[in-house]
């Protein structure tokens, strides 16, 4: 299994068990998201994200990240969300 598909279950997870009850804790504010291609596509969408952001997010495919990849892509997403907890990057998900 690529490391994206993994981390994707596990970010699933912590959100649920994590995140939700508590959204101002301090283990959602460094708990990842978690990332699939609506969340990349809708980002890559968006003209005040970094067009370099968004050319990485829009060309990436999160199902076969390495670990490598992976932490490069959260390193972007951090940049993108600023100082606000990693998770908040879901405002740009959109379920439909």
């Amino acid at each position: 299994m690529a490391y994206g598909r993994a981390a994707k279950l596990v970010n699933v997870y912590l959100k649920s068990m994590v995140v939700l009850p508590d959204m101002d804790g301090k283990a959602a504010a460094i708990i990842h998201p978690p990332i699939d291609r609506r969340l990349l596509l809708s980002i890559a969408s968006d003209t005040s994200v970094d067009l370099r952001h968004r050319e990485v997010c829009r060309r990436i495919k999160w199902t076969q990240l390495d670990e490598d990849k992976y932490f490069d892509l959260v390193a972007i997403l951090k940049s993108i969300i600023g100082d606000k907890p990693l998770w908040m990057i879901e405002k740009y998900w959109e379920p439909f």
